[in-house]
């Protein structure tokens, strides 16, 4: 590879970074944010062809979710909105077998999937109508429909299985195994672990194989072992542009990134300890993007390796790309801070330019709380402080004054009725 005119300027900019402080916190207003003539005030929600999803979840008043929302199941509201008018209202508790924690509750498609437990069997509702059930206790982490039949993908809750099915078919069962990927996940997509190839549904999942650990690729329910070794840790497998790619750590903390034919280090030099990563394309070629380690410090950063040699960085603590061409990073910060960037940077550690900050600690549950459509980006904010939520485009287009958070943003172009 052809990368030499990236190292020098990469390597200095690693060894500078364990000094490097985070730029001081912006104002709660976007740099390309301008106020009315009355102040601030909620604008119009979108027209025409377009509409925006926005579920949320509230709890009785006086309860305090923050604290511990696990224990609370009953009188509990999901609530779902479209441009901000109310569409559903489902109840939670033992009557319904619906939990009101936010990421049991899933935007796909301008439907919401919401999953549940009751008298021993699993559920899922679309829209608030029986989809599916069946005896056991599961966790769903992928989701889509093709050719009109509907697949799932879900983890065990009281054990390390998984179970692959379509319609209410399993076609692939594994009592011990990790799927790659979930719902809000960075660069997962609205259907989670699962994604569509060639018109095949498609996931992939390591598992133990004896003493070794092997990676494998699931096609509308058929296997392939991509990669098996003892004291290997995959961190994730793709199929790409017509290959199958595996991102895996050796027991000397190596990561590798491996086409099936052959396999490259994916250190730069020893200076990266991947924490996570999974593939992605950049400039048609397989390109990791997730959290590292920098240097022999502590410091995380978001950070893509092209394939070209050169690195590009987003940020610290989760990061997430908005939108599939990377040109928008939402961060969440330790301190509960979102800030928006434009994009990554090759010389700056903590990413883009800032667009666009909260301004106060708020809780952003997942992935799932941002949406893009075009050129712009919707964002679900839920403060901390006890201010009304709300949903930020450049400006606030809707406000809800609930005990409770937005789980979930969706935003359609001629979406479904």
């Amino acid at each position: 590879m052809q990368f030499s005119r990236h190292i020098l300027p990469g390597l200095s900019l690693l060894a500078a970074l364990s000094c490097t402080p985070e730029p001081l916190s912006f104002s709660g207003r976007p740099h390309f944010w301008h106020p009315t003539a009355g102040g601030e005030t909620v604008a119009a929600w979108p027209s025409g062809d377009t509409l925006v999803y926005v579920c949320t979840v509230s709890y009785p008043a006086g309860f305090d979710w923050r604290a511990d929302s696990t224990d609370r199941k009953e009188d509990g509201r999901i609530r779902l909105f479209a441009n901000g008018r109310p569409v559903l209202e489902l109840e939670t508790g033992a009557g319904t077998g619906l939990s009101p924690e936010g990421d049991l509750h899933h935007l796909i498609g301008g439907h919401l999937y919401s999953e549940g437990f009751r008298d021993g069997q699993t559920l899922l509702l679309r829209d608030g109508t029986p989809l599916l059930r069946f005896t056991g206790r599961e966790k769903l982490c992928g989701y889509l429909t093709a050719d009109g039949d509907d697949y799932s993908l879900w983890r065990d809750r009281d054990g390390e299985g998984f179970s692959f099915r379509k319609n209410a078919d399993v076609l692939l069962r594994r009592e011990s195994g990790r799927p790659f990927g979930d719902f809000g996940d960075t660069g997962n997509g609205i259907h989670g672990a699962l994604t569509l190839s060639g018109g095949s549904v498609c996931f992939s999942y390591q598992m133990p194989i004896g003493s070794e650990t092997g990676c494998f690729l699931c096609i509308s329910g058929s296997e392939i072992l991509l990669k098996k070794g003892e004291g290997l840790q995959f961190l994730d497998a793709r199929l790409l542009a017509g290959k199958t790619w595996t991102v895996f750590r050796d027991g000397n903390d190596i990561t590798w990134l491996s086409d099936g034919q052959s396999a490259r280090e994916a250190t730069y030099f020893g200076q990266l300890l991947w924490q996570d990563a999974r593939v992605t394309l950049r400039s048609e070629q397989a390109a990791l993007l997730g959290n590292a380690r920098i240097g022999k410090g502590k410091l995380l950063l978001y950070v893509l390796y092209a394939p070209d040699g050169s690195l590009l960085f987003g940020g610290t603590g989760i990061c997430l790309p908005v939108d599939e061409a990377m040109q928008y990073i939402l961060g969440y910060s330790s301190g509960g801070l979102l800030r928006l960037r434009r994009g990554m940077s090759a010389t700056q550690p903590f990413g883009g330019t800032l667009l666009w900050e909260s301004g106060e600690s708020v809780y952003f549950p997942s992935g799932a709380c941002a949406s893009a459509l075009g050129e712009r980006i919707f964002i679900g904010v839920s403060p901390l402080g006890g201010g009304k939520c709300y949903l930020w485009a450049g400006e606030k287009l809707g406000e809800w004054e609930i005990n409770g958070y937005i789980c979930a943003v969706e935003a359609l172009l001629s979406p479904p009725s």
